[in-house]
């Protein structure tokens, strides 16, 4: 069962986030990397359609499934459309 953290039940709401995007990019990632200031989290990143970024999702290694943050990450084009 995925956990969120109430900083990323802020951002989801704010920004409209559905959880089924949250719970998509954890699943089936096209993109796994490390998070570069914190060794202990990974970065999973997906295509959504109709965004022109990838949806980055925040989780600690140990921890897959409790989302730290969310965001479209501007670093990360996606190239399907």
């Amino acid at each position: 069962m995925i956990e969120y953290s109430q900083h990323a039940l802020e951002r989801m709401e704010q920004r409209k986030y559905p959880k089924e995007w949250i719970e998509l990019c954890l699943d089936m990632p096209d993109r796994i990397v490390p998070d570069p200031k914190h060794s202990d989290r990974i970065q999973k990143l997906r295509c959504i359609p109709g965004h022109g970024h990838m949806l980055k999702v925040v989780v600690p290694k140990e921890r897959a499934e409790f989302v730290i943050t969310v965001y479209f990450d501007r670093k990360f084009p996606c190239h399907h459309e």
